[in-house]
């Protein structure tokens, strides 16, 4: 489900480069945290609802964004040393992590159309 027009928000639609090192040390301390606005029965009604299908736990999520980042699937602005979006795809399935927290790195994550994703991950394998 894409976001209405009014709440679409400007996203960098291509991955960004960050040094290896700076790579692995984001991908040390980012955590995956959620958010309460993709979840049955406290979701906002334009927000995407979080895979009933998805059996995966915050520590699995939090390992799916870790991979992603140290992989180099990040873009948008660099925030406290983290990068505001991340994504993670899971065979035909793409994620998008947003920075909810830039003082300790954490992340909210939701599924995206895959035609969402920045084009370099599209073109990549998984």
């Amino acid at each position: 489900m894409k976001r209405p027009p009014s709440r679409a928000r400007l996203r960098r639609k291509s991955l960004i480069q960050m040094p290896v090192d700076q790579l692995l040390a984001v991908a040390a301390t980012a955590q995956y945290v959620g958010s309460p606005e993709h979840k049955v029965p406290h979701a906002r009604s334009d927000a995407t609802r979080c895979p009933a299908e998805l059996e995966a736990t915050q520590e699995d999520l939090t390992t799916w964004l870790r991979q992603a980042i140290r992989r180099g699937n990040i873009g948008g602005l660099i925030e406290g040393g983290f990068p505001r979006y991340v994504w993670y795809r899971n065979a035909n399935r793409v994620f998008e992590a947003r920075l909810t927290n830039q003082v300790k790195g954490e992340y909210k994550g939701y599924p995206i159309d895959r035609d969402e994703a920045p084009k370099e991950l599209k073109d990549r394998d998984a």
